[in-house]
């Protein structure tokens, strides 16, 4: 009867023992856009870089067939608004807290959009410029063609950010 007794508390001793989950790697990517050449002279405060509420997050978010979803093995280093913020700081020597022209940036799109043949990242902008009395705003659209791999959707991401970045530069140098 002992023996019975010890076999089963053993039994159950070890059926609640704890087990080993392996950990999940995850890799993380950043948008890094090089220097650019700027137009614009004049200088801005920079009041907010915000987003869509499922954007601000270090997931990635994809699109297939209708259906959303976020990357399980890849994250972005920050979300999208911090790596923005990061690019534009670096990128635009002219922003100024101290300038009475103030701009705002929302995050409206920024995803991969899986097709049957090929991938896009796609990214969506809206910017308003406050100056003076006047008003601003404009939004800028990008869709870059990719291959399936995460490299190449990041790769893709860094030329929309490029794009909307230089595009940014120039409409400021127009509106101020």
């Amino acid at each position: 009867m002992k023996k019975l007794f010890f076999f089963t508390l053993l039994i159950f001793l070890s059926s609640c023992s704890p087990k080993i989950i392996p950990e999940k790697t995850i890799s993380y990517y950043s948008v890094d856009v090089q220097k650019l050449e700027l137009k614009n002279k004049n200088s801005v405060n920079l009041m907010s870089v915000d987003g869509i509420d499922y954007l601000l997050t270090k997931k990635i978010a994809y699109r297939e067939n209708y259906k959303w979803g976020y990357f399980q093995k890849g994250e972005w280093i920050c979300s999208p608004d911090c790596m923005l913020t990061k690019n534009l700081l670096k990128n635009l020597p002219y922003l100024s807290e101290n300038s009475d022209n103030k701009l705002y940036i929302k995050i409206l799109d920024f995803y991969v959009d899986f097709q049957p043949d090929s991938a896009y990242s796609v990214a969506s902008f809206q910017v308003s410029l406050k100056k003076e009395k006047d008003e601003y705003s404009k939004v800028f659209n990008y869709k870059v063609k990719t291959k399936n791999s995460i490299e190449d959707i990041v790769k893709g991401f860094d030329e929309a950010l490029q794009y909307f970045i230089k595009d940014l530069d120039s409409w400021l140098s127009e509106k101020l």
